[in-house]
């Protein structure tokens, strides 16, 4: 009895150890802007009410024009801004990776600092800066990769520049989209008017 008591001991022991160590072990992190962030129902915003949520702070300039029929999709709140997603096909935004599926987005945050043109040419960072539609714009044609795109062979194509009191950072998949698109793009963006693109 006492073997059979001491058997029955040491094998719920071993289950307890298992548990314990199978918990503290290494798991690979994820990493990427959208990675470990499903979206809840207070993260949409409608077009509407992202110009509403903006304008204590000033008015967004927002697109005109989209390459190839892209649309907006959606609008969601994330970290310390918001994400527009543009696409041609009919997509569904409900968690990180879905984001990933969009043709092209714009991450719309308010930076601690503004650079005036002249401040962001003495430190241009990487690709290139060029004046488009009044802003001082740069473009990355060889923008690094996050992982998940890594991981899927995409490369992105950048532009990103500051205006007012925001900071507009524009990705795009190199491949669906050119440089000469992106800064179509930019030099459409303007105050929102009628021809401003809306979600559908």
């Amino acid at each position: 009895m006492r073997r059979i008591l001491l058997g029955v001991l040491g094998i719920g022991f071993c289950v307890v150890l298992s548990v314990i160590l199978f918990a503290f072990m290494e798991k690979p992190e994820p990493t990427g802007p959208f990675v470990g962030y499903e979206f809840s129902e207070e993260d949409y915003l409608s077009f509407d009410g992202l110009v509403e949520k903006a304008k204590p702070v000033g008015d967004l300039v927002l697109p005109a024009w989209m390459p190839h029929g892209f649309r907006l999709i959606e609008i969601v709140r994330m970290g310390f801004g918001v994400v527009l997603f543009y696409s041609n096909k009919d997509l569904t935004i409900r968690n990180h990776t879905d984001g990933y599926a969009a043709n092209i987005t714009i991450q719309i945050v308010r930076p601690k600092v503004s650079p005036s043109p002249d401040e962001r040419r003495k430190y241009p960072g990487p690709g290139e800066l060029v004046e488009v539609g009044g802003f001082c714009v740069g473009v990355d044609e060889n923008a690094a990769p996050d992982s998940w795109m890594e991981r899927h062979d995409v490369r992105p194509i950048v532009a990103d520049f500051y205006c007012e009191s925001f900071y507009y950072y524009i990705c795009g998949k190199k491949g669906e989209v050119t440089r000469e698109d992106m800064l179509r793009i930019v030099a459409g963006m303007k105050l929102v008017c009628p021809e401003t693109l809306r979600k559908e």
